[in-house]
């Protein structure tokens, strides 16, 4: 059936699409907005049930999403690896098309993390997601990057976890103008002064933590293969690894053998 009209219309949609390039990693990062507003309602510099439901957000997304390979959360940013290129007939994601991806992921992340807070307590409809106030919402945004640099975007984002925890515990001891033009070391100092030393943290509280596929022995449950024991990829949740050569040993991908570059 001809439709003159409507295919003028979508020649307009059409010319706004944009596609990021198949068979080159590409890095999915989900963002809180405006959380610092949400936040108030949290315990601070560590709240045990906000950091939960951020991590399961990032492991329902990691499932969910085609193509997921690695993960990496911490403070109020999710960050998960996309690959195309496993196999010659590997399907993008969405074809990598732009605003679908980012529009999805967005109402995945925010309906995923309010579940989780849900779950979290009998009260946690009035304590964390009232009528009277906006629920969470999130941005996200995709984009490739050169499969020689995935490792050292992890790492980044690592980094930025530790500064992050040294400057919000910093930040209930000290005020604004007190901690003005102190670096990371500046603020051990200070802090080791009241006797609060960051290390003794729990890890999690320092580096974040992170998503990732490993092989694990299954029993297929029914069907002709039924009692058959496989090898089934399964995600996994870790703390973020301390050092580069951690974040090497668990392979974000076998085809970057895990490499970080400088």
């Amino acid at each position: 059936m001809k439709d003159d009209l409507g295919n003028r219309m979508k020649r307009y949609e059409q010319a706004s699409k944009i596609k990021l390039v198949h068979r080159v990693p590409a890095v999915l990062r989900v963002d809180g907005k405006a959380f610092h507003t949400f936040c108030k309602r949290f315990i601070k510099p560590y709240d045990e049930i906000f950091n939960n439901a951020l991590t399961d957000a990032m492991l329902f997304l990691c499932k969910k999403i085609q193509g997921a390979e690695f993960g990496e959360r911490h403070s109020d940013e999710i960050s998960i690896l996309l690959w195309d290129a496993q196999t010659i007939k590997t399907c993008a994601f969405f074809d990598y098309e732009v605003q679908k991806i980012v529009s999805v992921v967005a109402g995945w992340a925010a309906g995923a993390f309010c579940k989780s807070l849900l779950r979290s307590s009998v009260n946690a409809a009035t304590e964390y997601l009232t009528l009277e106030e906006d629920w969470p919402t999130v941005d996200c945004r995709v984009f490739n990057i050169p499969k020689d640099e995935v490792g050292n975007y992890f790492w980044w984002r690592i980094t930025d976890a530790v500064r992050n925890s040294i400057q919000g515990l910093a930040q209930q001891f000290f005020s604004h103008k007190e901690l003005n033009k102190k670096n990371q070391q500046n603020m051990h100092e200070m802090l080791y002064q009241k006797n609060i030393n960051w290390a003794n943290l729990p890890p999690e509280q320092k580096t974040g933590m992170v998503c990732y596929k490993k092989s694990m022995p299954y029993i297929i449950p029914r069907g002709p293969k039924a009692g058959q024991l496989i090898n089934k990829m399964e995600w996994m949740l870790r703390v973020s690894p301390k050092t580069r050569q951690d974040l090497n040993n668990i392979n974000i991908i076998e085809s970057f053998e895990g490499r970080i570059y400088e």
